[in-house]
């Protein structure tokens, strides 16, 4: 049994939703039961070949409630310097794209929480994110996006004389429309509101789905 299926005690699972795996490592899970299809499981293991896959692979399983409770999705990303990929996640700048709170694990103060961070080969970092409703609190911070899911439409209706952006927007999933929703309506300075709209705007016709992705983007 390979090393990987060892540390991560991926053993115990009956069935392991594979998800983009390179044909060159399936063999690494040869010895568990997998399906490619990705509806409700108990562990999940998807690869990524870049940043923006790794953030709309997770925003997915966090949106569309793929996990069961207590479930985990390990996402293996390219480390940076790897032979294989030109793009790679940072392992420093994890925590601030998916905003990460530091005090208890919680992405973007829900339950997915941070597990674990470990090493797959000398292309891959496994990070793993566990669903858990034990110990939230009912009431959620203010920072939280589910908090702007109400300012979705008011988002529309601020940009509904750009059809460019408009149109981008309304192609996001319901996670980053929030995620936008919350940059734009947690200030309540009217400039601010303002300036942060022209930044949106410059990212969404610039072809990314975050300002974080947009901003990675200019320093290469």
């Amino acid at each position: 049994m390979s090393e990987i299926i060892e540390k991560l005690k991926l053993g115990q699972y009956a069935q392991i939703a594979l998800v983009n795996c390179p044909s060159d490592v399936k063999h690494v899970f040869a010895p568990l039961n997998t399906t490619d299809g990705i509806n409700k499981h108990d562990c999940i293991f998807a690869f990524s070949t870049n940043k923006a896959e790794f953030l709309a692979t997770i925003r997915d399983v966090m949106d569309e409630k793929r996990l069961n409770e207590e479930g985990i999705l390990y996402i293996a990303y390219p480390k940076k310097g790897n032979p294989r990929y030109p793009d790679y996640v940072h392992r420093d700048e994890i925590f601030g794209l998916l905003n990460v709170d530091v005090a208890d694990g919680s992405i973007d103060h829900t339950p997915f929480r941070f597990n674990r961070m470990v090493a797959f080969d000398d292309v891959f970092t496994v990070l793993g994110i566990k669903y858990s409703q034990k110990g939230r609190s009912l009431t959620a911070p203010s920072q939280s996006t589910g908090d702007y899911i109400g300012y979705i439409d008011e988002v529309r209706s601020m940009i509904q004389s750009d059809l460019e952006v408009l149109t981008k927007f309304d192609a996001l999933t319901p996670g980053y429309q929030r995620d936008w929703a919350r940059y734009l309506y947690s200030t309540p300075s009217e400039a601010t509101r303002k300036k942060r709209y022209e930044e949106m705007s410059i990212v969404l016709k610039a072809g990314f789905k975050t300002a974080a992705l947009y901003k990675q983007s200019l320093k290469k």
